[in-house]
This record gives structure tokens, C-alpha cells and sequence, in this order.
């Protein structure tokens, strides 16, 4: 009688210890479950706020007494960056300047809502004639966006071969508005 005990007691110890560990990992799931809930709502949550935002600065330009029209003319929409540099280089050629584009930066804007406003930034250096550089900088000015040209520094190049124009270096830095 006294084995059929141990045997019982080893038996309902070791269905205890299994319940417990049962338990223990039951309630570690549970909780592990509610906090990924609780993540995913809050990033919902987050989403909804941002799709909520972006409706109503798309209603306010909507409402706005500025056509959308116009005011999108004059922002490089986020994906057309590529546009942005070949218009940059276009421009170099079409006034004989040999154009450089260097320190090409776009803010990013991924985490924006739609309608964000934020800018392309680049550094332009480019050699050419005197009138060629004074056109590239005109047509520079009158690109159909919004463009701010800073640090601009013309200088001539000091080897002039006889018989031909002084050629003069350009640099300057640009910053375009872009909307996402």
C-alpha cells in the first residue's frame, strides 16, 4: 500500500507541476497576445490619424481661393525628382553650359501625410561663356516652380586663349518645393 501512495503522490505531484507550467505559459501567450493587439491598434490608430489629417489639408486646398491647379504648377510632385534634375541639365544645355549637379538631396517625405510640402536641394556648378552664364541663371529663375537660388558665385577663369571668349564658372545652390 505504501508504494500504491508514493506512486500516487509522484503521480499527482508531477500532473501538478505540468498544470503550472500549462498555466504559466497559458498566461505568457495571453499577455504576449494583448500587447501585439494592443500595437497593431495603435498603429491603426496612428494610420487613421494620418489618412484623417491628409483629407483635410485636401479639403483646405479644395477651399482654398487658390486653384489647386495653380498651386501644384509650382510643386515638383514627390516622385518626379528625376524630372526635376534632367530640367536642371536641360537648361544647361540649351544655354551652352556644361552643368555639374552635385549634392542632390530630397527630404524624405514617406512618413508625411499627402499634400506635405518639403524640398529637393541640390548644388549646380557649370562653366560657360558670359552670356551663356547669365542666360542659364535667367532661365534658372523662370522654371515654372518654386525655386530658391542661393550662394551664387561667377567667376572668370583666369587661362584665356587669344582669340576666344573668357570662359566664366558658375556655382550656386537651388532648393525646389515638392509636394508629397
Amino acid at each position: 500500500m505504501n508504494a500504491k501512495l508514493k506512486t500516487l503522490l509522484i503521480s499527482i505531484s508531477t500532473l501538478l507541476v505540468v498544470s503550472i507550467v500549462v498555466l504559466i505559459t497559458s498566461v505568457f501567450l495571453i499577455y504576449k497576445n494583448q500587447a501585439a493587439i494592443h500595437e497593431s491598434n495603435q498603429k491603426i490608430h496612428e494610420e487613421e490619424n494620418r489618412t484623417t489629417q491628409a483629407k483635410k489639408v485636401s479639403a483646405a486646398l479644395e477651399r482654398s481661393s487658390v486653384p489647386v491647379k495653380l498651386l501644384k504648377s509650382f510643386l515638383v510632385p514627390d516622385g518626379e525628382i528625376v524630372e526635376v534634375v534632367k530640367t536642371l541639365e536641360g537648361v544647361g544645355t540649351k544655354t551652352g553650359v556644361d552643368v555639374t549637379i552635385s549634392a542632390l538631396s530630397a527630404e524624405d517625405s514617406s512618413t508625411l501625410p499627402i499634400g506635405s510640402i518639403n524640398k529637393i536641394k541640390a548644388r549646380i556648378d557649370g562653366k560657360g561663356t558670359w552670356g551663356s552664364v547669365l542666360k542659364f541663371l535667367t532661365l534658372l529663375e523662370s522654371l515654372p516652380h518654386k525655386i530658391f537660388i542661393s550662394n551664387i558665385s561667377i567667376r572668370r577663369v583666369e587661362d584665356v586663349e587669344s582669340g576666344k571668349a573668357p570662359t566664366w564658372n558658375i556655382s550656386l545652390q537651388v532648393e525646389i518645393l515638392k509636394i508629397k
